[in-house]
């Protein structure tokens, strides 16, 4: 079915009917957002050898198997060295099962795309002991199977002076984590089957990420399985902007829990955190549609901005468990959202939606509770829903 209006421009059409025609597969290898042969087009990528691949980009070609060390200097097309940025600049894509890389090097380069069932070892065990920088936006992307395995002692990070790269995990990619640092500018991303989780046992992991925002979310093509973030052990999640949650293209309620361990499309974005573990989240808290947040962790979720409460499945959210919401901004109010039918006074807050152990309010923070939208499904009217502590 044609899709897309014919301008006569871009690349070679699959299907040209016209008036229309059906785009190729969008190819983005220096992960920057834009097709590579627009790059190339524009001229923001060289391509000296004319064969439409930008030539920041070099794709691991496991020249010296059985040896998956990134220094092998055959496990590249570089003329004897390997992937880190100085006179040349590089966009490395581990690309298939067989692109089992162990990073026993410390490097920097522009971007990382981790794809189609190829891993990233990170382990901080035998070789893999190296650690990485990303100098452009783009950042780290895993994605359609494939994995990250960060262990102790390991870092991603940026240059000093902060290139602004973010993370995206989609598809079935995973990024395991234990007692290891994540700091990123940028935004991160988690949906589609894409998570973010300890690497067992989860209760001693002390692994932290810091990210300029987290969107969790559904696929927008309602075809894959949420994205999940789970936090466990002193695992601490700092957020330096807004932290949304966003199960609109979930299509269904929440499923029963038996049912949500499946993680169908059906299955809102999950947020979990167990233990001691910690989310900071500077700006604003956000809850839209179907969405699963489990807190069961000692230490409240801190929000320096809203909470945005636009949630319609209150069955998938507990907060029974944990140390509730503090609220530790400044200046104007901070609107936070009153979800639960107002039942009047009740014995048992538990009865009511969302309810939570505690909303602390820090000394200095000026708080405005609102009822904005209707959470129940029951007709928005003025203070009909109400917060439950």
């Amino acid at each position: 079915m044609p899709t897309v209006v014919d301008t006569g421009a871009g690349g070679i059409p699959v299907v040209d009917m016209g008036a229309y025609e059906v785009q190729p597969p969008f190819v983005d290898c220096n992960n920057n957002g834009v097709a590579d042969d627009l790059d190339i087009l524009a001229g923001t990528s060289l391509d000296i050898n004319v064969d439409g691949i930008p030539d920041e980009c070099e794709f691991y070609d496991n020249g010296c198997s059985p040896i998956p060390d990134w220094s092998c200097p055959d496990n590249w097309d570089l003329g004897g060295t390997y992937p880190d940025n100085g006179v040349n600049t590089y966009s490395v894509i581990l690309d298939g099962p067989a692109a089992n890389v162990c990073l026993d090097v410390t490097v920097e380069v522009n971007t990382v795309l981790i794809d189609n069932g190829a891993s990233l070892n990170m382990s901080g065990t035998g070789d893999c002991v190296g650690n990485l920088t990303l100098a452009q936006p783009g950042g780290l992307a895993v994605s359609n199977n494939a994995s990250l395995l960060l262990g102790p002692g390991q870092s991603i990070g940026e240059p000093p002076s902060p290139s602004g790269a973010g993370m995206t995990i989609s598809n079935g990619g995973t990024v395991v984590v234990n007692d290891s640092t994540i700091t990123l500018t940028g935004d991160v991303v988690i949906e589609s089957g894409g998570s973010y989780a300890p690497q067992p046992p989860p209760e001693t992991n002390s692994a932290s990420l810091t990210a300029g925002s987290v969107l969790i979310r559904n696929d927008p093509n309602g075809d894959a399985p949420p994205g999940e973030l789970i936090l466990a052990g002193t695992m601490s999640l700092n957020v330096l902007g807004d932290l949304t949650m966003d199960g609109s293209y979930a299509g269904e309620p929440c499923p029963p829990p038996l049912a949500r361990s499946a993680r169908s499309f059906h299955t809102p974005p999950r947020l979990h955190l167990f233990d001691g573990a910690t989310a900071n989240i500077v700006d604003t808290m956000s809850l839209l549609s179907s969405v699963e947040l489990t807190h069961e962790s000692a230490a409240p979720i801190s929000i320096g901005g809203d909470f945005v409460n636009h949630c319609i499945t209150p069955e998938c959210v507990d907060f029974t468990a944990g140390a509730g919401i503090a609220i530790n901004g400044s200046g104007p109010p901070q609107v936070f959202e009153a979800g639960s039918t107002d039942l009047g006074a009740t014995g048992d807050v538990y009865l009511a939606a969302f309810a939570m152990p505690s909303v602390v309010v820090s000394s200095g923070a000026n708080v405005e509770f609102v009822d904005l939208f209707d959470n129940d499904l029951l007709g928005q009217g003025p203070c009909t829903e109400a917060v439950y502590v």
